[in-house]
């Protein structure tokens, strides 16, 4: 049964954006590079891997990715104009020997959100998807152009909400950017958050990784960008800074 919680805070009239999995690694920076460029980041959170203490910046609903009810509750409440969606299960030898916690988390939960952005009228988002989705490819670095073959269901389970995204974009006007990357590391420049091991008492911050972020949307004008990371920063606020650039077609 989902747990419903919303910490309240001031709005100052900020537009809204829900980020699910905001409690977690990648999403809690996003909801810092979020609330810098003027939105409120409402995050979504069941906290089975996420930790309350880092959402600072916007309040917290916590409750399960697949009570849609919550879900279109919490975007109404909130008057949500887009959607950054991290939640997920990442773990790859995990999905291997429990394929059907990936399929159902990742994409039966998946759909049901977007089912719920229909209902509500939220027609942006920005997913988390995953350099896994391109398996072992024959040639580096990875362009957008590899093919797409996963060898885990981890990476198929996120090159079917690509597809997905690419067919409702099709079908009923969503825009979207698909963010593949991997190896995130980092903590924030400021010290307020970063890794957090899964026994919750050690903070680290990691040593800066060069990525390619490859990212892009259906609209009438189909858009192509690609964003190297490469400078002695860490690593996960640049990616976040990508993540509100490409939030920014909510506007």
């Amino acid at each position: 049964m989902a747990i419903k919680s919303i910490v309240a805070t001031g709005m100052n009239g900020a537009r809204a954006v829900l980020v699910t999995g905001g409690a977690g690694y990648i999403g809690s920076h996003a909801c810092k590079a979020l609330a810098r460029v003027g939105y409120l980041p409402v995050a979504f959170d069941s906290l089975l891997y996420g930790h309350s203490e880092v959402v600072k910046w916007g309040p917290l609903v916590v409750g399960d990715l697949a009570d849609q009810r919550l879900l279109a509750d919490t975007m109404r409440d909130f008057e949500v104009v887009a959607v950054m969606h991290f939640a997920a299960l990442t773990y790859v030898g995990e999905s291997i020997a429990k394929p059907e916690l990936y399929f159902r988390n990742n994409v039966v939960n998946s759909l049901g959100l977007l089912d719920v952005m229909r209902q509500v009228g939220v027609h942006h988002i920005v997913f988390s998807s995953t350099c896994a989705t391109y398996g072992l490819p024959e040639t580096v670095p990875i362009a957008e152009t590899t093919p797409q073959c996963p060898v885990n269901p981890y990476g198929e389970s996120k090159l079917m909400v690509e597809r997905a995204l690419q067919w409702y974009g099709h079908a009923h006007g969503l825009t979207y950017a698909a963010l593949r990357y991997f190896n995130a590391a980092g903590a924030d420049p400021d010290g307020e958050i970063g890794a957090i091991s899964m026994e919750r008492t050690t903070r680290r911050r990691m040593a800066p990784r060069c990525a390619t972020i490859s990212m892009f949307r259906t609209s009438p004008r189909r858009m192509s960008r690609r964003f190297l990371i490469s400078r002695k920063v860490d690593q996960a606020s640049r990616l976040t800074s990508a993540l509100v650039m490409a939030s920014r077609f909510a506007r």
